[in-house]
């Protein structure tokens, strides 16, 4: 299998989904959610016999529906700011050796020993180096579908 490059620019948008993803993809994320869906549920019901404990129950859902997301989207467009590594290209090389990254003057191998995982959502493909970090490539990177496919292929053929 041949080297397969992509060169990436990592939006807001995409930290904010990358988080949504990475938070809600663990089970601790689910039971969250779970919680707060239930909860929104129970506020309505609860709040005409108890009023205090339907008004906790809607402060409850909020906590668990709405304040990580809006985190999430605030985490996003500070880290667009003050980081320098998103403001710059990233190119990834698909080697024998590793992954080849190019990213605001800095040049890393990562070998393919470092990479924990790769896992694929609707919009990108991420890279783990660990269980909380991760490179991220979004899947409008990619020039075509067949692109983003040998891309794939690559990073499955050079892991082996």
């Amino acid at each position: 299998m041949n080297e397969q490059t992509v060169t990436v620019k990592v939006t807001e948008k995409d930290l904010f989904y990358f988080f949504l993803y990475h938070n809600y993809s663990r089970v601790s994320g689910k039971m969250t959610g779970a919680l707060g869906v239930i909860s929104l549920i129970a506020a309505p019901i609860v709040i005409g016999k108890d009023l205090v404990i339907g008004l906790l129950l809607a402060v409850l859902a909020f906590s668990f529906l709405v304040q990580p997301v809006l985190s999430f989207f605030v985490r996003s467009k500070s880290l667009m700011k003050h980081n320098p590594v998103f403001k710059s290209e990233t190119i990834f090389t698909v080697e024998k050796e590793g992954i080849h990254i190019n990213q605001h003057e800095s040049s890393q191998m990562l070998k393919w020993e470092q990479l924990l995982k790769v896992s694929e959502t609707t919009r990108m493909i991420l890279l783990y180096v660990d269980k909380m970090q991760a490179f991220l490539i979004p899947k409008n990177s990619f020039a075509s579908l067949e692109d983003q496919v040998a891309f794939l292929n690559a990073l499955e053929d050079m892991r082996q």
